[in-house]
């Protein structure tokens, strides 16, 4: 489903600004356990949303806003292990960018629309790093056997090295609970 950058709610339109830096920030922000839902609902809103929307209406122009985003992004768990983490892999990611599309997203993130960063993201080519250690990390170990013990002890070494280390919820998940959780506040508004 296409989104439009415009949602939507109480009779009024609200512009969404959909950067790939301010997503990514969104996305970090949900990361945030300590953080009491209104507040996280504030900061989320004011990286996403132009202009100032009023508290009583910030869950559910979040809950609008974030249908256009899980709309667009990449599941993390596609039938399979979590392959990518933003900040763990932000670096990889980086990397990726720079070797395959000459864009350096020091300089270009803050541009770049959030759709536009997913679709280079998936289509990252297998010459990277990034698309090697996501293979790693999809790549199931292999019933042992006679045969494939060295196998099994390298694959089993490059898990580890290049394993998810964040034991938070995965972005999906992250959005998910982010979701329910202004479902819930805006019913009860």
């Amino acid at each position: 489903m296409w989104c439009t950058d415009k949602i939507q709610v109480s009779g009024r339109t609200w512009r969404l600004h959909l950067t790939a830096d301010r997503v990514l920030a969104a996305i970090e922000v949900l990361g945030e356990q300590d953080c009491p839902p209104d507040i996280l609902t504030s900061t989320v809103c004011r990286l996403i949303v132009r202009g100032r929307v009023p508290r009583r209406l910030q869950a559910n122009v979040l809950q609008e806003a974030f249908k256009c985003i899980q709309d667009d992004a990449p599941s993390a768990q596609q039938n399979g292990p979590q392959t990518l983490d933003f900040s763990q892999d932000w670096g990889l990611i980086h990397a990726a960018f720079l070797q395959a599309y000459g864009i350096d997203l020091d300089k270009h993130l803050c541009r770049m629309h959030w759709r536009r960063f997913l679709s280079l993201l998936r289509s990252t080519p297998d010459g990277t790093k990034l698309a090697w250690v996501q293979e790693i990390r999809a790549t199931p170990m292999p019933k042992p056997t006679r045969h494939n013990g060295e196998e099994r002890a390298r694959l089993s070494k490059l898990k580890t090295f290049y394993a998810i280390r964040h034991k938070q919820k995965s972005q999906d998940e992250q959005m998910q609970s982010l979701y329910d959780t202004l479902a819930t506040m805006a019913k009860g508004r």
